[in-house]
């Protein structure tokens, strides 16, 4: 999982810095910003050994992150697909760490 969230990240970080000045205002930079900080902190925890309390958190981020970049997404129009291809991967690992 460490690995997929942060090839993702990566090509978030990516097409936040291509989108830049020209289609970001301060407050959709300050979101991208966010939102980059809980997928890494999601990835952080994944690489070490978890517990169902540290799944549980990791989802959480990841939750919250796919809203988010769902939300930004749809600010974006015409801009926003390769955000929300980029949510739908942040979205991935969710579907093993609910199960219980």
């Amino acid at each position: 999982m460490a690995m997929q969230e942060g090839v993702a990240l990566f090509y978030l970080k990516g097409e936040v810095q291509k989108l830049g000045n020209e289609h970001l205002d301060e407050n959709q930079k300050i979101a991208f910003s966010a939102i980059c900080r809980k997928i890494d902190s999601a990835i952080k925890m994944s690489q070490v050994p978890i517990n169902e309390e540290d799944k549980d958190k990791i989802a959480e981020l990841l939750c919250e992150a796919y809203d988010e970049l769902t939300k930004e997404a749809k600010r974006l129009t015409p801009y926003g697909g390769a955000i929300q291809y980029l949510a739908e991967k942040v979205k991935m690992p969710l579907k093993y760490l609910m199960q219980k």
